[in-house]
């Protein structure tokens, strides 16, 4: 079951850590991220994109994982393609 999106986020040193792990995890293992490059950094009320993807699809794709943990907090795309 995919995490609750309306949750809302939990901050500190530790979930951050947490999150920042699974997306990494997920963006890492995406079958159609393989020739993208993405990377992620969570710090307290925002999750960061950063990287090259291959196109547009990819873009979304990496966006809706990071949606996926986000909770409350807010996508700051910095993907460059």
């Amino acid at each position: 079951m995919p995490p609750d999106i309306n949750a809302p986020a939990r901050h500190g040193t530790s979930w951050d850590a947490d999150v920042q792990a699974h997306i990494q995890q997920k963006l890492n293992t995406e079958s159609a991220l393989g020739r993208s490059r993405v990377d992620v950094t969570v710090d307290g009320g925002a999750i960061t994109l950063t990287g090259h993807v291959t196109g547009k699809q990819e873009r979304q794709l990496a966006r809706r994982i990071a949606e996926s943990y986000a909770g409350t907090r807010a996508i700051v795309d910095q993907l460059k393609y």
